[in-house]
């Protein structure tokens, strides 16, 4: 076997070598386009993530901001009913305030009314009611008259009604009681007055006087005995007159 020497100017040598060399810059280009393909597509992938992730985050910011508008329009539809319910409770309260006012005005008309009925009643009543004298009136008048033991009067008890004649009769005997010395009888005199009234001469003047006032302290009377000057000096006449 003979070795064949290498020979650069050798047509056959140049052949191959440039064969070679058009082989492995075939291969080489393959490989090159081929990663300008994988280089492309990965590219395009990112891009198809990103743009991915984009859309999906605009997604995202239009469904918050579509909620946030939601509640919104939902807070601002609450406000307004809000609003309404307390215009409405203002208006309700403002009657009641008024119906109020106007049940107490006549609750306190009503009050005042039956307050005035209730007096004339009493009024009415005190005029119907026969006049009595009990113990404790007949004490006082008795124990204020007492100084004046064994001084006389007389009493008249003027008409003939029961209620008079039996008022009389309940103060001759808290007279009696104090010493005095009454004579009671029934009679008739000019004038219509109420209660109880005096006839007196100017010698009677202190006796007549105490008696007004025990009849005051009693409270048989409100005011004091009406009195009128007789012409007898020592004339003390008390009368009893119908209510």
């Amino acid at each position: 076997m003979g070795y064949t020497r290498f020979l650069p100017d050798s047509t056959e040598a140049l052949t191959q070598w440039e064969l070679r060399v058009w082989i492995i810059a075939g291969i080489f280009g393959v490989m090159a386009i081929a990663l300008g393909f994988v280089a492309r597509g990965i590219s395009h992938h990112r891009s198809g993530l990103v743009q991915a992730r984009s859309d999906e985050a605009i997604r995202q910011r239009d469904e918050i901001v579509a909620a946030a508008r939601r509640d919104a329009a939902l807070a601002k539809e609450g406000l307004a009913k809000s609003s309404e319910e307390i215009a409405r409770l203002n208006s309700d309260s403002g009657k009641t305030a008024e119906r109020t006012a106007t049940l107490s005005r006549r609750v306190e008309e009503e009050s005042q009314r039956r307050a005035q009925a209730e007096a004339e009643l009493v009024k009415l009543r005190d005029r119907l009611a026969p006049r009595v004298v009990t113990k404790e009136q007949a004490r006082i008048i008795s124990t204020a008259l007492a100084k004046f033991k064994g001084q006389s009067f007389e009493m008249v008890a003027v008409s003939g009604s029961k209620e008079v004649s039996d008022f009389a009769a309940a103060l001759h005997a808290a007279f009696r009681d104090a010493g005095l010395i009454v004579a009671l009888g029934v009679g008739v005199k000019a004038g219509t007055p109420n209660g109880l009234t005096a006839n007196m001469g100017r010698n009677r003047e202190a006796l007549a006087s105490a008696i007004g006032l025990a009849l005051m302290s009693a409270k048989i009377l409100n005011e004091p005995l009406l009195v009128e000057r007789s012409s007898g000096a020592d004339a003390l006449t008390i009368y009893a007159w119908p209510k």
